[in-house]
């Protein structure tokens, strides 16, 4: 393979898009699932503090 050839090559890689629509898509998904994670977690520290308080107040209201 000579320089012209390696530089067509190089040319016709660098134009070509039919890996990108993959790579889009798998960023799509990772951002979705971190999203998902943070949300969630977000969530089950709210529910957590919620159950608590209501421990809280349910074991104060039958001590007394």
């Amino acid at each position: 393979m000579n320089w012209v050839e390696t530089m067509g090559t190089l040319k016709a890689l660098l134009r070509d898009e039919s890996g990108a629509t993959a790579i889009e898509y798998t960023l799509l998904v990772a951002l979705i699932g971190m999203t998902m994670v943070f949300g969630l977690r977000t969530f089950g520290n709210a529910l957590f503090n919620m159950y608590s308080f209501v421990d809280k107040t349910t074991t104060t209201a039958l001590a007394k």
